[in-house]
């Protein structure tokens, strides 16, 4: 629980420079990284003083039993009017901060109309845990790692089957299984199989297709493991009838992943890393088939921050786990993405997802 307590004490830090006196966290997976909580139905509130896991009785031995640190409230009436009337106890609260991209409007105004009542404020914050979360501690980088060996295996144990007559949904159902198989609690997200005309789409979720002599087949899978994702993508082809343009495609994604990737350092810009793979694609030719960004960070959200694209803000920062998955995406004909998913070290990147 020393991961737990370093956490709570970085957001007491953040109230204290924020001039709060708690702060109200509904978004799951930032209670999973504050409490270890896993339910359904729970919300956080986090003050200068104590730690509050509000939940239902369904999960109140789960709650006693993942969050030790808390202090476990049953809500008899909802989370939103438990957490209310604890706040409104504490008396020395004046101003409580909450997650606005993720309290809903109805929630907002239930708790604001009480807490206005004894004159306590709420302040809407943007993301103050995920600002945490960016840059990845030791327990969580192995726990992504983990997901990521098992997305590889997985996909080696499936790799026989990509061939004619397979259809995408039943390559897709025997890749799921291979990933609880070798231990995975589930699939990262629906997994994506689209093959040859299909692979022009970027986000192909599997469908009856058959699998073809001559076609590009991407595959864009991952799993969950403890909480935590994995996200890689690979692109096959199948039998002997491919276009030698593809290959001078393939080539050209795998030029400009691998510029990428060699930019991965501390302190990096991310908009300059995302430029080593475009700008390399456009002068191929191809640069308005490269229509998505370059990648995205990976942790307890398959698609997290940092974002890794031209708008991309902000620098590199080592503990950060990121994608870099460029694409050429030709309508009607194919297309082709690569995706790596790359842990961002003091001296430089290390690749997660090793597979040929």
């Amino acid at each position: 629980m020393k991961l737990i307590n370093q956490r709570v004490s970085n957001i007491r830090r953040f109230l204290k420079e924020e001039n709060l006196e708690a702060v109200l966290i509904t978004k799951p997976e930032n209670i999973y990284y504050l409490s270890y909580f896993s339910g359904s139905s729970a919300c956080l509130l986090i003050t200068d003083q104590f730690s509050f896991l509000f939940t239902d009785f369904r999960y109140l031995e789960q709650a006693s039993t993942q969050s030790p640190l808390f202090k476990v409230k049953k809500s008899e009436n909802g989370l939103i009017d438990a957490v209310s009337n604890e706040i409104i106890r504490l008396k020395h609260i004046k101003t409580v901060g909450f997650e606005a991209r993720h309290l809903t409007y109805a929630q907002y105004k239930k708790i604001e109309g009480k807490l206005k009542q004894h004159n306590i404020i709420l302040k809407p914050l943007e993301e103050p845990v995920e600002t945490l979360r960016l840059k990845k501690d030791q327990a969580e980088i192995r726990n992504i790692s983990y997901a990521a060996e098992i997305g590889l295996l997985a996909l080696e144990d499936c790799k026989p089957l990509i061939k004619p007559g397979i259809t995408e949904k039943a390559l897709a159902t025997e890749l799921e299984h291979s990933l609880k198989k070798r231990g995975a609690d589930k699939s990262a997200f629906d997994i994506i199989v689209a093959s040859g005309k299909r692979s022009a789409l970027p986000h192909g979720v599997a469908t009856d297709k058959k699998i073809e002599d001559g076609d590009l087949v991407v595959i864009d899978w991952g799993c969950q493991v403890n909480g935590y994702h994995s996200d890689c993508t690979r692109t096959f082809f199948v039998g002997k009838g491919i276009d030698k343009k593809w290959y001078e495609i393939y080539e050209i994604v795998e030029t400009a992943q691998q510029r990428a990737i060699s930019a991965v350092f501390p302190g990096k810009k991310i908009i300059e890393v995302d430029n080593k793979a475009r700008n390399y694609i456009k002068d191929k030719g191809y640069g308005a088939y490269f229509g998505h960004g370059l990648g995205h960070g990976v942790g307890l959200e398959v698609h997290e921050a940092p974002t890794i694209s031209p708008k991309g803000k902000g620098v590199l920062e080592a503990g950060m786990v990121i994608t870099i998955e460029p694409g050429i995406y030709l309508p009607g004909e194919g297309g082709v993405r690569l995706e790596e998913l790359v842990l961002v070290t003091e001296k430089g990147p290390k690749i997660l997802t090793s597979l040929s």
